[in-house]
């Protein structure tokens, strides 16, 4: 489980938000007018100008242990909401950092629609994709059109984040076709995809704690598990909420809806505390 890096995790002393951080500028409400649009663009600048306080994820990193040690439940959710609160900064400023998130669910969204309404022959002209194609080749495919490697853990996090949701949907629906997936199946994968990426990160900057604080190999693997599955339900279900009331949806709607499920999610992590 995981990526191929390991990471000691985000460092203190940097912004909570790299400034290669994509597309994070907070989204402005409907129908708002210059004031407000300026409004959103001086908190852009000021969530990116926040700066991480030293031993970020302590508080987080020493209930994890409790966790791995024990399995207690409290532990758990008590250190996912120190990794949100003071980790991440708090609920606002942890959405504002998965700016790469949402510009990425909305390509996703974006590409597999493009390939579910091309014909046969379109798709083999414009997309370089053919019904004769294995799933590991189209999957290869996708990732590559809506996150190529960047060198970046973000994008290498992203990418494994892509694939595992395309799979996790494979495994689902023996019968699913990647080249001709309904709306409701490409939502399926951009849900999926959403979850995978917040655990990923959260593995990559505190998971390390767990495999350590474990009595065992084997235990730490159950524990990793345990908190994936938690983290990973709970924005899953937020997205879920979200996108089964939508109508219309298209790329910027998928965007807006992955960025307001992250922010209920990151607010029901805090809840915890």
């Amino acid at each position: 489980m995981g990526t191929s890096k390991s990471s000691p995790g985000s460092p203190s002393g940097a912004p909570y938000s790299p400034p290669w951080n994509p597309d994070a500028d907070p989204l402005p409400d409907e129908g708002n007018g210059n004031d407000d649009e300026s409004s959103s663009n001086n908190e852009a600048l000021n969530l990116q100008e926040l700066i991480a306080p030293p031993a970020r994820f302590a508080a987080s990193r020493r209930l994890l242990g409790e966790f791995a040690r024990t399995g207690s439940q409290d532990a758990m959710h008590r250190a996912v909401g120190h990794y949100v609160r003071r980790g991440l900064g708090g609920s606002s400023t942890a959405t504002y950092r998965f700016g790469g998130t949402f510009n990425t669910a909305g390509l996703l969204f974006e590409r597999l629609s493009e390939v579910a309404d091309k014909t046969d022959s379109e798709l083999e002209t414009e997309f370089e994709l053919h019904p004769g194609m294995s799933s590991d080749e189209v999957v290869s495919w996708i990732i590559e059109r809506v996150r190529p490697v960047d060198g970046s853990l973000d994008g290498e996090a992203s990418c494994a984040s892509i694939g595992k949701a395309l799979s996790w949907l494979l495994e689902q629906d023996q019968d699913a076709d990647l080249l001709e997936l309904s709306e409701k199946q490409i939502l399926l994968v951009v849900e999926r995809f959403v979850a995978w990426d917040v655990f990923w990160r959260f593995e990559l900057d505190v998971g390390k704690t767990i495999q350590i604080k474990a009595p065992s190999v084997v235990s730490g693997l159950d524990r990793l598990e345990e908190v994936r599955d938690f983290i990973m339900e709970t924005v899953a279900a937020a997205f879920r909420k979200l996108s089964s009331t939508a109508a219309g949806l298209a790329v910027n709607k998928v965007f807006s809806i992955a960025r307001t499920a992250l922010n209920q999610a990151f607010h029901i992590f805090e809840e915890y505390l």
